[in-house]
């Protein structure tokens, strides 16, 4: 530990020389920002070994990697070069190099550098990814796959798998993505080809597979926008049972209006009513300003003819929902308002016989103490009255709201 607390001491006066003996103490700080990840820490100790010609090719490889963690890209692109030609026995730093131009689109260096490695490397598996790479930056899925399957020739792994399912998904080829898809075993790459493997099984129709995927992807992905996509896909193809369950997993990842109302609506489709009737109850004491909870929960009472409750639910949500969704609250509480009273005329309609020399007038005098109702008897019976001052006798006619 001294020779470490003497290196600190060193960078902290800022001294910028050393004994050429120290080269070892120097090269290991190194190694150890460079492995916590303190690149810029590791290339002050680096530069102050290179200004004596003392790297060795795996510390200007660390170089050139912290030059370009750092973002120093140009700098990391010569670090690179310097490194191909001290070391041109090396396919490291081509290879590097290589990835390089790939990765910030200088195709046309990685082409004139892949034509220099072909005839070298041409079976080294990071020369084959690097190809495949390529092959992607420029859109040409079939390549990509076939320089994915050599590589897998030389050694199988996950992340080759992964990378050619898709390659192959891309391409069209679904049937040989699923293949490479199924055959990865690592969890943390499982979780990386479920969105592919999720949206194979649903175009498949076979939910049973699709739902393990998307299982996957809620633990996984669950605020990613496909995995709720992809839910809403295989849920509208799920069997109405197997709704209430996959919604009941989505709420436990996501808890939003859309899980709550989905999962509300498919209890009703399997005919749970009295649970959806519940969750919405639950769902409206937990927070009485959600307009669309109270909106239905409401209508519920209403179809239960519990009118009094439903303009109760609506009264109290009035009093704290967005001013946005006031108008449409209110309309629904005249209507639910309107049905009240229109239940109250229907529980107290009665029919009535036409005799001779009746009309409108003197009906409505009968039944309502009062001439002037006429229009309401005529509104429920047109079917029945061609004329009001000329009523057939014998027709059975409809009083509304009687109070006879």
């Amino acid at each position: 530990m001294n020779w470490f607390l003497t290196l600190l001491f060193f960078i902290s006066v800022g001294c910028s020389h050393y004994r050429t003996d120290h080269y070892e103490e120097f090269a290991q700080a190194a190694q150890l920002m460079y492995e916590k990840k303190d690149y810029a820490e590791a290339l002050v100790l680096l530069e102050q070994i290179e200004n004596q010609d003392l790297l060795s090719s795996p510390l200007v490889l660390m170089q050139c990697d912290s030059l370009e963690q750092t973002n120093s890209l140009t700098k990391a692109k010569d670090c690179y070069l310097k490194g191909k030609k001290l070391y041109p026995h090396k396919n490291i730093f081509e290879l590097k190099l290589l990835s390089f131009y790939i990765e910030e689109n200088q195709l046309e260096q990685a082409q004139e550098l892949m034509n220099q490695l072909e005839t070298r490397i041409a079976h080294d598996q990071e020369f084959l990814r690097l190809k495949a790479a390529y092959a992607l930056k420029t859109n040409n899925w079939e390549q990509a796959s076939f320089h994915f399957q050599k590589s897998i020739t030389v050694q199988k792994n996950d992340q080759d798998l992964l990378a050619l399912g898709k390659a192959q998904f891309l391409s069209g080829k679904t049937q040989e993505a699923r293949e490479s898809f199924e055959q990865i075993s690592s969890d943390e790459i499982k979780a990386e080809a479920a969105r592919y493997l999720a949206w194979i099984y649903v175009d498949a129709k076979d939910q049973r597979l699709a739902n393990a995927q998307i299982r996957i992807l809620l633990k996984h992905q669950p605020q990613d926008a496909l995995t709720k996509k992809l839910f809403l896909r295989n849920l509208t193809l799920s069997e109405h049972a197997d709704r209430v369950t996959l919604i009941k997993e989505y709420n436990r990842q996501f808890e939003d209006d859309w899980g709550q109302y989905h999962y509300w609506k498919a209890l009703k489709e399997i005919n749970s009513h009295q649970e959806a009737n519940d969750y919405l109850a639950q769902l409206w004491n937990k927070n009485k300003s959600e307009a669309w909870v109270a909106s239905h929960y409401a209508n519920e009472l209403a179809a239960q003819n519990n009118i009094a409750a439903a303009e109760t639910i609506l009264k109290e949500t009035l009093q704290v929902a967005h001013k946005n969704h006031k108008e449409s609250i209110n309309y629904q509480l005249s209507e639910i308002s309107s049905r009240q009273e229109l239940m109250r005329n229907l529980a107290s309609m009665k029919t009535h016989k036409v005799e001779r020399g009746e009309t409108l007038e003197s009906i409505s005098e009968k039944f309502y103490g009062t001439k002037n109702r006429w229009g309401d008897i005529l509104k429920h019976n047109l079917d029945h009255v061609k004329h009001p001052n000329r009523l057939k006798i014998g027709t059975d006619l409809t009083i509304p709201g009687s109070k006879e």
